[in-house]
């Protein structure tokens, strides 16, 4: 499933070379794994969590860890 995801990802990070896409893609992958991950062993737990303003910084991470790459893309480049 995990190499499934990255595979749907690659295509939507145009203008860098294949190597970044299928990077950040893996790198994206991986992030949302941890994030879903977190969030079903705090339900598990039993957590007070509120889980929409969870997702949002979820969301702002992801933002910021693809933001990130393609600023050090364009940096390369």
């Amino acid at each position: 499933m995990f190499e499934f995801i990255a595979s749907r990802l690659r295509p939507s990070y145009q203008g860098v070379t294949d190597e970044t896409a299928a990077e950040l893609a893996h790198d994206t992958t991986v992030m949302g794994r941890a994030l879903t991950d977190g969030f079903r062993v705090a339900a598990a737990a039993g957590d007070n969590t509120d889980f929409a303003r969870y997702a949002k910084l979820a969301a702002d991470a992801l933002d910021s860890l693809i933001s990130a790459r393609l600023q050090e893309h364009a940096e390369r480049a």
